[in-house]
């Protein structure tokens, strides 16, 4: 369940945020986006797995 969503951050950053394929985070803000979108896709999945 957690490790869906570590691995989107992770694939995210790698792909994404600056310096681009790397898994370095330079600015702060992109280290609060990566920490917000875990902590969604958490949230979302426990939903979803409520659901079920």
């Amino acid at each position: 369940m957690v490790s869906s969503p570590a691995c989107d951050a992770l694939m995210f950053n790698y792909y994404f945020v600056p310096p681009i394929y790397s898994l370095t985070i330079e600015e702060p803000e992109n280290l609060v986006t990566v920490i917000i979108m875990v902590i969604v896709a958490v949230l979302v999945s426990l939903v979803v797995d409520k659901a079920l």
